[in-house]
């Protein structure tokens, strides 16, 4: 009797545990680039991409000053704008930023510039996480 009612519930726990298995770690996914090449002025907000589905989102940043031009700490700003569930967003830093989101579906992640440096590149990479 014991033997039985051991193994019925080796099975149950077994079964408990199949049905709680951890979730599959995949890759990030590329759904999006912008280049933005000798940029002389302002970046207005300009949508890099509109999700279609509500997930995590890592967007990758890079600022580059072109060269011969003088490129201090606050000289210029990105900024990430944004919709999620608790409403608009706004996110931002200077040079090379990593920034994980969480934007709705349906409504667009735009970047912007701001600051006093002549001329220069942004590289945008958007990467869906899950």
């Amino acid at each position: 009797m014991f033997k039985r009612w051991a193994l019925a519930l080796s099975v149950a726990v077994l079964s408990v545990g199949a049905l709680a298995a951890p979730h599959k770690a995949t890759p990030p996914t590329i759904i999006a680039t912008q280049n933005f090449l000798n940029q002389t002025a302002d970046l207005p907000p300009t949508t890099v991409f509109t999700p279609t589905v509500t997930g995590m989102y890592r967007i990758s940043l890079y600022f580059e000053c072109q060269q011969n031009t003088s490129c201090g700490f606050g000289s210029k700003f990105v900024q990430l704008n944004y919709t999620d569930a608790s409403g608009s967003t706004s996110l931002g830093g200077e040079f090379g930023s990593d920034l994980v989101i969480h934007p709705a579906s349906g409504t667009p992640v735009q970047v912007l510039t701001s600051g006093s440096i002549p001329t220069y590149n942004l590289y945008v990479v958007v990467e869906q996480l899950f």
